[in-house]
């Protein structure tokens, strides 16, 4: 008896001059008398083997899709893509890399994202590939979905993945292949979110889905060797997804698949839920009230990794799941205190009451409301230079010619008694290469030496908040300034307050310091003393993001922020004594 197997089937074989393909064709049939009990047991298990050597599978579709929280039509791609898949659960895997463009880019846009974007040559947003077929978000439809789901393959993949309180992940996939396949595919491990809400902007989606965390050992993923008939290959991978934008331990899933380089073919993909392990929930309520000691309603709470919140008529919102770990936040309600602060979790629920000042704590409070420049303030310009209201609510610097003054002027305050200044400023003509830069001057005309104190970079689409620290400032000048650095166009202003250190805003009385961060505000280092020795040392922006990382283990350090944009950010700091979290402004 001879066999032959080849590698897509089918099996074929010679036996008493039968031949055997799909099914039995007796090629002489008057040759064969009759089959013995043995020869038909022989001929069951060769059948059973064929049906097991030429088995396919279902291919699950793998959606990528390429988007960002400041892409406007993003937002009708992802909302068509998602009703068209959430009426397929269980078909499909869904990966989303959030860009860094247009207009600044996703919160949390990656580098490996980056490299998947330069994978396909994405060159603009939205953006889909299915099994690496180019397609229309905003016009897939289910046909299309049933077309891709119709495919088949020789290959399964199983996956199993699990997460540590700790936030350390494991994930284990076997790669099942029914043919042979040469060396040289590609397996890759990818952990998504899959709902996230601290990366909101402007384009008016306020939670994304499926958003990709870090994918697994990297994003050129694991080169396999030659894949055989029946020979299971195993992979494992694990990382700390506290070093990622995770917001929710307990929501996230991950996606396997298998995929040509060369041809760019998706072979197989499977998508599954990540089993939290020993992970406990916590609750965050806030407590509102203004410096009078009443409830402030309306105002807008943003926790970090959390959907933004109103307070009732209690002053008061409560957030349901929070982890162990240090969160970020923000409250503002218009013609009160900002407040950008964070707070930490340790195994036990969390209860802040946070206090916001009325214009009468401020020595300065200017919301630009109306018609003409406010009383006390002055415009200084040269024609066709600018400064004017518009619409009732803004001011706006208008550059429009090279060189000339351009000056506005804040009424005198008692600069002695500042602690912080804060600008809400946005609709910058020129991102990012025109910088709005705050100064003082001693006298408000145009012709009075300007000290540059601080200069930011407002963003191209809404407004956003920057904050100075005045408290050390040395001076004798009683007036703050703004002038305008870059070409012809515009930046406006929305809001500026300065705070009064000799009045107390409420917040909890704050412990001492384990650690001494300066100078701070910094140009583009700083340095931490400490003193016990520093474990870990965490640099996030307001958005979130971590933009340094490192466990030096020393008390003594200097880090190095020169390639942070200026603004603020949050230093969470780690000793031997305990966590903290200190402010940090870069100029």
């Amino acid at each position: 008896m001879n066999i032959y197997i080849e590698q897509r089937f089918p099996v074929i074989f010679d036996f008493r001059q039968c031949q055997f393909t799909d099914k039995l064709i007796l090629t002489k049939p008057n040759s064969m008398r009759k089959f013995t009990l043995k020869s038909m047991f022989l001929i069951t298990m060769l059948l059973m083997a064929m049906t097991t050597f030429s088995q396919t599978f279902p291919k699950k579709g793998l959606y990528e899709m390429f988007t960002s929280s400041t892409c406007d039509p993003c937002v009708a791609a992802n909302s068509n893509l998602d009703f068209i898949l959430g009426n397929n659960p269980g078909e499909y895997s869904l990966i989303k890399y959030q860009m860094n463009w247009p207009t600044g880019g996703d919160p949390y846009y990656t580098a490996q994202g980056g490299v998947r974007r330069n994978y396909y040559g994405v060159v603009s947003v939205p953006d889909l590939y299915v099994n690496a077929v180019n397609e229309d978000p905003t016009a897939f439809t289910q046909a299309e979905f049933d077309q891709y789901a119709s495919q088949t393959c020789n290959m399964d993949i199983d996956v199993t993945a699990s997460i540590q309180a700790s936030g350390l992940i494991s994930v284990n996939a076997t790669i099942n292949p029914t043919a042979n396949y040469t060396a040289g595919l590609k397996a890759h491990m990818v952990v998504v979110e899959k709902t996230t809400v601290g990366n909101y902007k402007w384009n008016g989606e306020t939670e994304f889905h499926n958003v990709m965390m870090v994918m697994l050992p990297g994003p050129e993923g694991t080169t396999l060797g030659a894949l055989t008939n029946g020979i299971a290959v195993p992979l494992a991978q694990t990382c700390d997804m506290n070093t990622t934008f995770m917001e929710e331990p307990t929501d996230l899933a991950v996606i396997v698949f298998v995929q040509n380089d060369i041809s760019k073919e998706v072979y197989q993909s499977e998508m599954v839920d990540v089993t939290p392990v020993g992970i406990t929930t916590y609750t965050i309520t806030f407590n509102v009230k203004d410096d009078q000691g009443n409830p402030v309603s309306s105002a807008e709470v943003e926790l970090e990794a959390h959907a933004k919140q109103f307070t009732g008529s209690n002053g008061q919102v409560f957030y349901n799941t929070a982890f162990p770990r240090v969160y970020s936040y923000r409250i503002f309600k218009q013609e009160y205190d900002i407040i950008f602060d964070s707070l930490t979790v340790v195994n036990q629920n969390v209860v802040l009451d946070v206090v916001l000042n009325s214009p009468n704590a401020y020595l300065l409070y200017e919301d630009f409301e109306g018609s003409s420049i406010p009383t006390g303030w002055t415009a200084l310009f040269t024609d066709p230079n600018e400064i004017y209201i518009a619409f009732d609510e803004s001011i706006v610097l208008y550059r429009g010619m090279a060189g000339g003054d351009l000056r506005l002027v804040a009424p005198s305050i008692q600069m002695a008694h500042a602690q912080t200044l804060y600008i809400e400023a946005g609709q910058n003509n020129n991102y990012p290469t025109t910088a709005m830069v705050v100064g003082t001057v001693p006298e408000p005309t145009a012709t009075a030496p300007f000290t540059e104190l601080v200069r930011f970079i407002p963003q191209d689409v809404g407004y956003g908040w920057f904050e100075y620290d005045l408290s050390t400032y040395s001076g004798s000048d009683q007036y703050l300034a703004w002038e305008y650095d870059g070409p012809i166009g515009w930046y406006v202003i929305e809001t500026v307050k300065v705070s009064d250190k000799t009045v107390n805003i409420g917040k909890k009385t704050a412990s001492p310091l384990m650690a001494k961060c300066f100078p701070n505000p910094c140009d583009g280092y700083f340095h931490i003393k400490s003193s016990s020795k520093i474990q870990n040392i965490s640099i996030m922006s307001q958005s979130g993001e971590i933009v340094f990382w490192s466990n030096p283990s020393e008390k003594d350090v200097t880090v190095d922020v020169s390639r942070c944009k200026p603004g603020l950010y949050f230093i969470e700091i780690t000793t031997t004594e305990g966590v903290e979290t200190q402010k940090l402004i870069r100029k």
